[in-house]
């Protein structure tokens, strides 16, 4: 039902999540950038909301799986300037994770596992910086373990 809702509200409301998502992100920057950390954690916590419920849920999939690693990736920004490197390194390994998996969704259409392929690269860039600054890092060690694309069974390629 909530699935179908979302699905409804996308189309009346054409792109309306992703100005949202914007919105939330700006606002998030705006306070990252006057070093209001925990007003930033709000916004981007909206933002990452935001491009969750919309992942897999709509055509769009390069916005939406980007908007889903911006949102995490600021997210982890911001708690390393609060020094709080378990939070940091939770958002960081949740981006990765959710990527690997979707890449191996035969749920999900194949336009959505390629560009959670795409954006996976990214993703393991910032755990391997992360693992620069932390190297004895188990659970970051183990989620970058899953490499720059993933664990793929099976993605054909056309």
């Amino acid at each position: 039902m909530l699935n179908e809702i979302m699905t409804e509200a996308c189309a009346v409301n054409g792109q309306d999540y992703l100005v949202r998502w914007r919105q939330a992100t700006t606002d998030g920057n705006d306070a990252f950038s006057s070093g209001s950390y925990r007003e930033a954690i709000g916004h981007y916590d909206l933002a990452l909301t935001i491009a969750t419920d919309f992942f897999g849920q709509v055509d769009d999939a390069d916005t939406v799986v980007a908007a889903y690693v911006i949102a995490h990736h600021n997210l982890a920004d911001t708690y390393e300037r609060l020094g709080s490197v378990a939070l940091q390194r939770l958002h960081l390994c949740l981006a990765h994770e959710q990527l690997c998996t979707a890449m191996n969704d035969r749920a999900l259409p194949q336009a959505w596992q390629m560009a959670a392929m795409s954006q996976s690269r990214r993703t393991y860039g910032e755990l391997t910086r992360f693992l620069g600054l932390h190297p004895d890092d188990k659970q970051a060690q183990l989620v970058a373990s899953q490499g720059a694309a993933g664990i793929t069974l099976e993605i054909a390629v056309h």
